[in-house]
């Protein structure tokens, strides 16, 4: 049973209706019958420009109206008619509409349904069922607040009437601007603006980040709402555009279920949002300080400047009393995990493609039993920013069964974390190499890890001001890196990857070598170049970066004294004498590359000027073979004369 019920809390309702085109031969009826019924507010002759109606239809109705649709052709594409009124007397009533049942204001219900028929049935008049709905429509239609417009036109004597063929929400003319956007979706869409809008409203763009990233409940209703034009054909982009003030502002519209987020999260994250006091939404504090952890260190290949500062302020203002020593990533990171857990949040791959998608922070429940089986507790991220590099490492930090602090080095596959393992055991017995002292590894698919014991100080080369460092500190720090070298070419290993960044100063400055995953002695058969190298060439042609002689060539003395060059200035008696050994040592432990389809293969120096001969020999060979026997051998010419052509390449 349908039970009539007068609105008590609300005397009055503002309500709108539209006479289209071709519903315009009763206009006179209908304007009749409402100025009777109800007070008339506003007559608005509205012409929309035909290129652009079909746009403003679709957004008005919120659903695809291509041109020339059914709705266009039932209703014209001429000027129409809006009328603005007010019902005294509201009465609602659940009734059965074209989207099946809704209560509605049955008083303008009954009035819209009388009109339709009298001209011959369709939709050629279209009406508000509620203040909603009114509120919407004359946002997009005049660009007006629902309360801000009852206010003003219910107190004037006459009838405001006008012609109006410019604005329609936004539309291909765009929104004057960002506070009239956020005003109007403010009443209609439930969005959170999701970071970088501290320069927001005022500016569009965050300086080094770009666009304005939304999101929203409903990604079909907001880009009809916003009047966004999408940027890429692709179905998984969200890249939108939208004009502001005559200039094209770019969006991101992030919705509920695209697993931008974990899709629970993104529900709440739109449910505890919080209004700033510049007229839009954002999330909640705490919402802010996960969600933005989680942008850095997910979906970020490398990691703004700014973003340790930005996270930092973020927590300080759900945690004021945290210690602003402990403001790194490892502890972002640690209580991200903890926050994912607890609410039963995962990280997830978003289905937009064009999101950077960092695998590494993704770690199970299994990883920790590894890290069980070798009794470490307390296992927790280390150095967690510094995980977005080419080695593919990840690091952890925990306590053995002697509550002793320990590093963990996860490493790119089973094979270069046993070889850092087993060069490290044997160099650590060296009296003048100083290195991490390795505990154990384990090789478990995935699962591949190195332990060591943790160092006091974790501060490298690189990250030591330069315009600092004095003389006693350069004597100290290249002295034990001539040391190193020594070491390394009388246990014939060649590191391949000595730069600062791989150089530990410790509390008493002395050098400690680090990263030996990809470290070889081709003299060896348990030490020669590992598979995975064989395999893919490319994984090791980044090692030793600017310090390398050359690519696919390592010589650790020779990147030692790109090092000693870079850092010293003035050079003491000591440093002279220091430079002048390591001249003396470059080039007598090298290795070198060679890489074809065909040939992968890596050599010591001396065998590369003996392959050279082999390779001029068989050359020269195959050319007077197919001279003198006329046989073809330009295969054989074309193969040997490639290969040659690349090593001398090399050993340039």
């Amino acid at each position: 049973m349908n039970t009539k019920v007068s609105s008590s809390d609300q005397t009055q309702e503002l309500h709108l209706m539209i006479i289209w085109e071709f519903g315009r031969v009763i206009e006179k009826e209908i304007l009749a019958d409402l100025y009777s019924n109800y007070q008339v507010l506003g007559e608005y002759e509205i012409n929309w420009d035909k290129e652009y109606f079909s746009e403003n239809l679709t957004r008005f109705y919120g659903q695809n109206l291509p041109k020339n649709s059914r709705k266009e052709r039932h209703c014209g594409v001429g000027e129409f008619l809006l009328v603005t009124f007010i019902d005294n007397s509201p009465v609602y009533d659940c009734v059965v509409s074209s989207r099946g049942s809704e209560f509605v204001n049955k008083n303008v219900f009954d009035s819209k349904e009388k009109f339709r028929k009298l001209t011959g049935g369709g939709h050629k008049i279209h009406a508000t069922n509620n203040p909603k709905e009114t509120a919407h429509d004359l946002a997009l239609l005049l660009g007006a607040n629902y309360s801000d417009y009852l206010q003003k036109y219910s107190k004037l004597e006459s009838v405001c009437r006008e012609t109006i063929s410019t604005f329609f929400g936004g539309g291909a003319l765009g929104w004057s601007s960002l506070e009239q956007l956020f005003s109007f979706l403010n009443d209609h869409l439930t969005y959170v603006v999701l970071r970088n809008f501290e320069v927001l409203p005022d500016n569009y763009y965050a300086k080094d980040h770009g666009d304005i990233d939304f999101l929203v409940d409903n990604l079909e209703k907001a880009v009809y709402l916003m009047g966004a034009k999408k940027v890429h054909r692709k179905d998984y982009r969200v890249y939108y555009q939208i004009r502001i003030n005559g200039e094209e502002v770019f969006i991101d519209l992030r919705s509920v279920g695209d697993q931008y987020y974990d899709n629970k999260w993104e529900t709440q994250i739109l449910n505890n949002r919080r209004k700033l006091l510049d007229g839009f939404y954002v999330p909640s504090h705490e919402d802010y300080f996960y969600s933005l952890a989680y942008h850095a260190l997910i979906h970020k290949k490398k990691i703004a400047d700014d973003y340790h500062g930005k996270i930092s302020l973020a927590l300080i203002e759900i945690e004021p009393d945290v210690v602003s020593d402990e403001l790194t990533f490892d502890l972002f990171f640690q209580r991200l995990i903890d926050f994912l857990s607890n609410n039963e949040y995962r990280i997830v791959c978003p289905k937009d493609k064009s999101v950077y998608f960092d695998t590494q922070y993704q770690y199970s429940d299994e990883l920790m039993d590894e890290f069980s089986l070798l009794n470490i507790q307390e296992a927790r991220p280390f150095l967690s920013e510094h995980w977005k590099n080419s080695s593919g490492c990840r690091y952890f930090q925990g306590k053995a069964s002697t509550e002793d602090e320990v590093f963990i080095k996860l490493g790119i596959c089973g094979e270069t974390v046993k070889r850092e393992f087993v060069v490290s055991k044997e160099l650590f017995s060296e009296e003048k190499m100083t290195i991490p002292k390795v505990l154990y590894y384990r090789k478990n698919k995935e699962m591949n890890f190195v332990v060591f014991e943790k160092l006091t100080q974790f501060r490298t080369l690189n990250q030591i001001d330069k315009a600092r460092l004095t003389n006693e500190f350069l004597e100290t720090v290249f002295e034990g890196i001539l040391e190193m070298v020594k070491v390394l070419h009388k246990t014939d290993i060649v590191h391949r990857d000595i730069r600062p960044a791989n150089i530990i100063i410790n509390d008493d400055d002395v050098p400690v070598l680090i990263d030996f995953q990809f470290a070889v002695d081709s003299e060896r058969e348990k030490l020669k170049e590992l598979k995975i190298v064989y395999r893919k060439p490319s994984t090791v042609k980044h090692l030793g970066e600017n310090y390398a002689r050359g690519r696919y060539r390592w010589d650790d003395a020779f990147s030692a004294l790109v090092i000693f060059d870079e850092y010293v200035n003035q050079s003491t008696e000591k440093l002279f004498q220091i430079r002048k050994e390591l001249v003396s040592l470059v080039g007598h432990k090298e290795i070198f590359g060679v890489n074809s389809g065909q040939y992968d293969k890596f050599f010591w120096s001396t065998k590369n000027t003996a392959l050279l001969t082999k390779l001029k020999v068989n050359l020269i060979f195959y050319k007077v073979s197919q001279l003198f026997f006329k046989r073809d051998y330009a295969k054989k010419i074309n193969k040997n004369s490639e290969l040659l052509r690349k090593l001398n390449r090399v050993v340039q």
